[in-house]
């Protein structure tokens, strides 16, 4: 068995709760800026050393042409740090593609944030939204 397909086989399960949770019932993710919706066109990357998921949310009325989600996923006991987020958001740049409105086309381009979804042993999922670099609030929103 080759190590890529050790790792699929290790990550499986989790990669399977996660998607089932995106696509199926994401009322657990309303939490999360545009997490509260239902997820279509997942697609699964297994060639970085954890398992990462891309989805696209729906359209809404405040955001009428979503961008792609990228998702990185970790087991609740896995070793969390700035340089594992700093090489995962080097890695999506060249592999992970996704739309640019400007250009009118996919590109390899920066992330500028990525959903870390960490699957606990009783199948519960904790999402956090990670940026890449400092961002800035958005004014106004205080209390929200």
């Amino acid at each position: 068995m080759s190590k890529n397909e050790e790792k699929e086989e290790r990550f499986k399960d989790i990669l399977n709760l996660v998607q089932s949770h995106l696509v199926d019932g994401s009322e657990y993710l309303i939490f999360i800026d545009e997490l509260g919706q239902r997820f279509s066109h997942p697609k699964t990357f297994t060639t970085f050393e954890y398992p990462v998921l891309t989805g696209l949310p729906p359209s809404t009325p405040i955001n009428p042409n979503p961008n792609q989600t990228l998702f990185f996923i970790l087991k609740n006991d896995e070793k969390v740090s700035v340089e594992l987020f700093a090489k995962f958001f080097d890695w999506a740049k060249e592999n992970v593609r996704h739309y640019d409105e400007e250009i009118g086309g996919w590109v390899n381009n920066d992330w500028e944030c990525l959903v870390v979804a960490i699957v606990h042993p009783d199948s519960t999922i904790a999402y956090y939204k990670v940026h890449d670099g400092i961002h800035k609030p958005l004014e106004g929103l205080a209390g929200v």
